[in-house]
């Protein structure tokens, strides 16, 4: 008994020594002693580039990317094995996208292309050790959706519930002229068991239908709240102009929905002379105690020049919107292409990449001034206990040969990140 009582006091002081001190790794003083470093450019492991740069995703534990080629095989990269292993994909599947890891780093979740190839989608898992698949909401259609006949089901990004570990998906049906919009649950268990028929293995949890404009208003992938009670959104209609356009607030307790921004209210985000009629929030994520949002904002008619990237974070509860890059010195649009007092100009102030770290209260934003040669990283703690901007290295960059990726990724359980979808990039926090 006293052995016991001696142990869990000991793993009790441990613990809170252990959140000391990334507590403390995690502050404005301490981000001197942090630094990154390449581990793998993945380039030169496999051949497929293309494929590896628009699908690849890491897994939470850092050790495994995924990706699909678009056609016939879904491939895994082993970090601690140095090798890649592809699988066949199952003939009724078309083309595999929006890959989403299992918080244990087991599974992943999947549909068909829907936005861009107009696929039949259904709501797929895949063994990531055994190449194992599993069609979870088989309706019997496959191929182009506006070709297929009624009635079918559209169901459409997959997303992992961190508390009940459930599948929260869209679903869309064709309802004579327009489609119905509903999220739903899917236990995955009930999925690779094959214990009920498909029409039993998922349950709604809100319908959305006619609360929101356009054929399909919920078309990038969501962000569900660390406590799992909420779910946010971007929403875009049809129309650029619609009011309902921003960010949406889904409850998923009270099983309602609400919008919390504007299109228009992330024009704080970029410098005031810029015109922000085509900014649309591209990634949304969540901060630790899910306060507030990180949103990747992207000028879609920017074309890389006269800021066109920028993040904000976005009170989850006030709606309040702060800035997280300073256009401070860059008055003007001229001002842009001039170097500040740091020596560099506005295009290296645009964030290439943001990278929200494993404790999900630190932001790396990844900057490139053209010609330069490096990427430099600059880190800082996120509201309501806000940091200044820090860098904390840099690295050799060839921006001929970068790849792109989403412009917000998540790091990895050991603060691993897969960069621009082709470099995976280790964070130390030193000290």
């Amino acid at each position: 008994m006293l052995r016991n009582l001696l142990v869990l006091m000991l793993v009790i002081m441990l613990s809170l020594w252990c959140a000391a001190a990334f507590a403390e790794g995690n502050s404005e003083r301490s981000f001197s002693t942090w630094s990154v470093s390449i581990l793998k450019d993945l380039f030169k492991v496999t051949e497929d580039n293309l494929s590896l740069l628009n699908t690849g995703v890491l897994s939470p534990d850092g050790k495994t990317v995924v990706w699909g080629n678009g056609r016939d095989l879904l491939c895994f990269y082993d970090l601690d094995e140095d090798r890649v292993v592809c699988y066949p994909t199952p003939e009724q599947l078309a083309i595999p996208h929006y890959f989403v890891w299992s918080p244990d780093s087991q599974t992943i979740a999947f549909s068909e292309d829907l936005f861009r190839y107009l696929n039949e989608s259904d709501i797929w898992m895949v063994n990531a050790a055994t190449g194992s698949f599993t069609d979870c909401t088989d309706d019997g259609v496959i191929g182009g959706f506006p070709t297929a006949k009624d009635p079918y089901w559209l169901d459409y990004l997959p997303n992992w519930d961190p508390i009940t570990t459930d599948l929260l998906f869209f679903r869309s049906e064709k309802q004579e002229a327009e489609c119905s919009l509903e999220l739903r649950s899917l236990n995955p268990d009930l999925c690779t068991s094959g214990q009920l028929v498909v029409s039993e293995r998922s349950k709604q949890i809100v319908d959305l239908t006619g609360q929101l404009a356009g054929s399909f208003p919920i078309h990038r992938q969501p962000a569900i709240s660390p406590d799992g009670s909420r779910m946010a959104v971007i929403v875009t209609s049809d129309l650029r102009d619609d009011p309902q356009n921003g960010i949406w607030m889904i409850d998923l307790i009270e099983e309602s929905i609400c919008q919390i921004a504007t299109l228009e209210a992330f024009a704080v985000g970029f410098p005031s002379w810029h015109d922000t009629s085509s900014v649309l929030p591209e990634q949304i994520s969540w901060t630790a105690e899910g306060e507030g949002l990180v949103v990747f904002l992207h000028d879609v008619a920017g074309f890389g020049i006269a800021p066109d990237r920028t993040v904000v974070y976005l009170d989850a509860d006030t709606s309040e919107i702060h800035p997280l890059i300073s256009w401070k010195g860059f008055d003007t649009g001229p001002d842009f292409y001039r170097a500040g007092e740091d020596g560099h100009t506005g295009v290296f102030r645009m964030a290439r990449q943001a990278i929200l770290m494993s404790d999900r209260k630190t932001l790396i934003t990844v900057h490139h001034e053209y010609s330069s040669g490096l990427l430099t990283f600059i880190a800082q703690t996120l509201p309501p206990d806000a940091s200044e901007p820090s860098v904390i290295g840099e690295v050799p960059f060839d921006e001929r040969a970068s790849g792109h990726g989403p412009g917000l990724v998540l790091a990895s359980q050991s603060n691993v990140v897969l960069l621009f979808n082709r470099y995976l990039v280790s964070f130390n926090y030193g000290g």
